[in-house]
């Protein structure tokens, strides 16, 4: 018999809910997909309710952005970082795999609505850092990073699996990076 942590069973949760939303999460559901047994829940949790309050804080923790530090690491111009940023650290992991069911269900929970308007303050101020770093300056890297931030929310709402291709295309195909790039700004310029 496998042994679930805490955490498998929030990140098993969160799946569950992506995939039949939020009423389709059940304690004897989520054992059968961990293959354990539904009385092992209630070694992590006192409830379902008591799973469901957690799952807000949990995805904000997984949902948190790259410090300063690993920005610095992804490239030595602005574009180098952008595409690394958009091609390889966001889709790795899925980092925004759960965000369209989290946001559905912060229109009718406060605390999961408190826990979106945290991660997008965040993930906004990552983004328009990244571009200071890059020696944009403020007013226009806030402008700049609230672009990227939100072309990146509208293709999580559309694609929440790393293969999806809406229209055929990932971010990274040569025909979409040219159209960021021309969204953005001139990169060259920034440097």
């Amino acid at each position: 018999m496998k042994t679930q942590t805490r955490e498998t069973w929030l990140t098993e949760a969160l799946e569950m809910m992506r995939e039949l939303g939020l009423g389709g999460i059940t304690v004897e559901g989520l054992g059968r997909r961990l293959g354990v047994t539904s009385g092992s829940f209630y070694h992590h949790f006192e409830s379902l309710d008591d799973l469901l309050e957690t799952i807000p804080p949990f995805w904000m923790q997984r949902a948190r952005p790259a410090t300063e530090a690993v920005m610095r690491s992804w490239g030595d111009t602005l574009e180098e970082a952008l595409r690394y940023m958009l091609c390889e650290y966001i889709p790795y992991e899925g980092r925004m795999r759960f965000d369209a069911v989290m946001r559905s269900w912060g229109r009718t929970n406060a605390d999961t609505k408190k826990a979106c308007e945290r991660v997008d303050r965040r993930r906004f101020a990552a983004a328009t850092r990244l571009f200071e770093m890059h020696g944009v300056e403020s007013e226009e890297a806030r402008a700049r990073g609230a672009l990227v931030y939100f072309m990146l929310l509208g293709l999580y709402q559309v694609c929440d699996t790393p293969d999806c291709e809406p229209a055929g295309y990932s971010v990274c195909d040569p025909p979409i990076w040219k159209v960021i790039v021309h969204a953005v700004g001139e990169f060259s310029n920034t440097n």
